[in-house]
């Protein structure tokens, strides 16, 4: 028997708890920076600069957006034009653990973020416990499912509602996350001793909502809050007790995270205002006066409730409203009443970045835009120009950082289920007014409520007994992994993609 036969791994995932954050308080955090100081600490790229939903699916799969096409929990189907929920008989992702465990090596995962399990007869799959953006438990395993509801019952954290928070409702938040980082750690422990792995991965998805809504507004990495503070303690001390009862001679430890956390950047609340603006100047006569529509019209009906009704009733509405109610609500402000035989482009929603789907013919049931077209080019162009002479009018300042055209920045056979254009900001706050020399002057207000934004770096933290098939293997990407943990399970040294 080979070392690769009896080597065990361990991943504790931290959603989206943020390297600069962790490294700036690791005199905060004794059990992580013991662990980083008996191994090694890296710092990894991930797709999250343009598209930071998209960095679980890149993790388990080994492939870039372009390749397993899901970068948000809702996306558009071009089928139905509409927004539909991501499911696996749609955008089905074949997970590297599916290969270990079609090898014969045992898995167990817990809560991996946009998961769907297999049903593969050597693995332990549950997902959505406790999820940032999933409500819905899932499981190849019921019975272990409803075990952990007997047992553990369910995640205090509920469902995220991206509105306005008092204070009152951000220290919820905080009680809520805090008490999850408890219960996850006990439910880890109890399948670390019910099941059968040699690779078991659970993720903390705490600090991801924490990060959202307790992040020091306007602060960067080095400011030290104490309610944020106190989530990154908690889930240190669980880390300390999740690895004490491990065998670390036999053992490889992984303590990661995909992407980070900041201040909040984003203007995606006036993606669909610039959408339209662009939308009705296009195609317009050169010198020709635009008059934009100042007050939204009936065919926006949604999106006028969802930036008309006060954040405490939309909260109270969202709470108890079943997700195929939430999701058709999401679906009508984006697409709902739109003319599609006028829409050349229109803006999907966003975790922050903006996301922009044109409507090409051949892919879009109602497409109105040849791809390589003049009328394509000009209109991409126009879009383009547009985005970039935006300014926040307190400032002056730009708030475009970069646009990237999706199909050449991120290439593959699923390019097609990817927004086209991603619209990333600068490192400014929520403008309330912005102003362009085309577009002329919009309004809008930030409501959902979030003070921390996405940043695209992740980590490893790296111990225990690391084989030597691994380390020829190194981490610098989230991509990575599949590789590295393939390689330290089976002994293969090459990436396999399949």
């Amino acid at each position: 028997m080979t070392n690769a036969d009896t080597q065990q791994i361990v991943m504790i995932g931290l959603d989206s708890a943020d390297v600069d954050y962790v490294q700036a308080h690791l005199h905060a955090l004794p059990r992580l920076r013991q662990l980083a100081d008996q191994g090694s600490f890296c710092r990894l790229s991930s797709p999250g600069s343009a598209m930071s939903a998209a960095v679980w699916p890149t993790f388990y799969t080994g492939r870039d957006p372009g390749e397993h096409g899901f970068y948000f929990p809702m996306q558009f189907h071009a089928e139905s034009m509409r927004l539909r929920r991501v499911t696996d008989d749609w955008l089905p992702c074949k997970t590297f653990w599916n290969r270990l465990s079609a090898q014969g090596i045992p898995v167990t995962t817990f809560d991996v973020q946009t998961h769907f399990p297999s049903g593969g007869s050597n693995s332990v799959e549950i997902s959505n416990w406790g999820a940032q953006s999933y409500s819905k438990p899932l499981t190849n395993r019921p019975d272990l499912l409803e075990a952990i509801h007997q047992r553990f019952g369910k995640h205090p954290m509920r469902h995220d509602v991206p509105q306005t928070k008092t204070d009152s409702q951000r220290m919820a938040i905080k009680d809520a996350t805090s008490a999850g980082v408890g219960v996850k750690k006990d439910i880890a422990l109890w399948l670390m001793q019910e099941t059968d792995w040699r690779l078991f991965i659970t993720v903390f998805t705490e600090c991801h909502r924490a990060g959202h809504y307790l992040w020091p507004t306007n602060s960067d990495a080095s400011t030290t809050n104490e309610d944020l503070l106190d989530i990154y303690r908690t889930l240190d001390s669980a880390i300390g007790d999740i690895v004490d009862r491990i065998d670390l001679q036999k053992t490889t430890v992984i303590i990661f995270s995909l992407h980070g956390m900041g201040p909040n950047s984003t203007q995606m609340h006036f993606m669909p205002q610039i959408m339209d603006r662009i939308n009705v100047a296009f195609d317009k006569p050169s010198g020709d006066r635009v008059t934009f529509e100042q007050k939204p019209s009936r065919r926006h009906l949604m999106r006028f409730l969802r930036e008309s009704l006060p954040p405490s009733l939309q909260n109270k509405i969202a709470e108890y409203a079943p997700e195929s109610v939430r999701d058709w609500v999401v679906s009508r402000q984006f697409g709902g009443g739109l003319n599609w035989s006028q829409t050349p482009g229109f803006a999907l929603p966003t975790g922050g970045e903006g996301f922009i789907r044109l409507n090409v013919k051949g892919r879009e049931r109602n497409g109105i835009l040849e791809v390589g077209s003049e009328r394509y080019l000009r209109y991409k162009d126009w879009v383009t120009r547009s985005f970039l002479s935006l300014r926040d009018r307190r400032t002056g300042e730009p708030v475009v950082e970069d646009i990237y055209d999706v199909p050449v920045c991120y290439p593959g056979e699923r390019v097609d289920r990817l927004p086209d254009l991603i619209v990333t900001w600068r490192d400014i706050p929520p403008a309330t007014t912005l102003v362009s020399d085309v577009l002329g002057t919009m309004n809008a207000e930030f409501q959902a409520g979030r003070t921390g934004l996405h940043r695209p770096d992740g980590f490893a933290v790296i111990c225990g007994n690391v084989p030597e098939s691994a380390t020829n293997c190194p981490l610098s990407d989230i991509k990575d992994f599949s590789t590295f943990i393939e390689s330290a399970l089976t002994g293969a040294r090459e990436r396999v993609l399949v």
